[in-house]
């Protein structure tokens, strides 16, 4: 529970964490890991997100994004440095769970944090950042533009805390108004 408040949004491979423990002396299997895995999600505490592909074996054979099911759980952990651009993502994956949708993350050379399906196509591509600026706009867009070209979706957005606008033809909705409208 606390690797997952501590890592919230971050990818999760089970075997990278099984040689964790290993190396800090405890022994845990694979098997045992999935299996909490499973659990911390029944019980409501995490929502795993898995890689978007066309094929389920394509899909357990890479990590996933682990996000807290109550961003308020991130509270039990131990932060040295705030990040708020994975508050707002991981706001984000409990709303579109919330709703109802299947969600995934794109990763291929470029990523993108949210792949909307329906009925196992995607339909939408979302991009989420506390602000777009200098440092991560190339960034951003390369992984929202590889997301859609790739899966051919045709609703592309990028969400923000409070920005409005449009960036190289994407348009950037502030979270809030998302929240509302969507």
């Amino acid at each position: 529970m606390r690797h997952a408040v501590d890592q919230a949004g971050d990818l999760f491979s089970i075997s990278a964490f099984s040689q964790t423990l290993k190396a800090r002396g405890l022994d845990a299997s694979k098997r045992t890991l999935s299996n909490y895995l499973g659990y911390l999600e029944d019980a409501f505490f995490v929502i795993p997100s898995e890689k978007f592909a066309f094929f389920q074996r394509q899909r357990t054979a890479n990590p996933v994004k682990c996000y807290l099911f109550d961003t308020g759980f991130k509270q039990l952990g131990v932060s040295f440095s705030e990040n708020r651009g994975k508050l707002l993502e991981n706001l984000v994956a409990i709303e579109l769970r919330r709703r109802g949708n299947d969600f995934y993350y794109y990763r291929d050379r470029h990523e993108c944090d949210f792949v909307v399906a329906d009925s196992g196509r995607p339909v939408s591509c979302i991009q989420v950042c506390w602000e777009l600026n200098e440092k991560n706009r190339a960034r951003e867009l390369a992984g929202l533009r590889a997301a859609s070209e790739r899966l051919g979706t045709k609703t592309n957005f990028i969400l923000t805390y409070d920005q409005t606008g449009e960036e190289a033809g994407i348009p950037l909705i502030p979270v809030w108004r998302w929240l509302l409208d969507w």
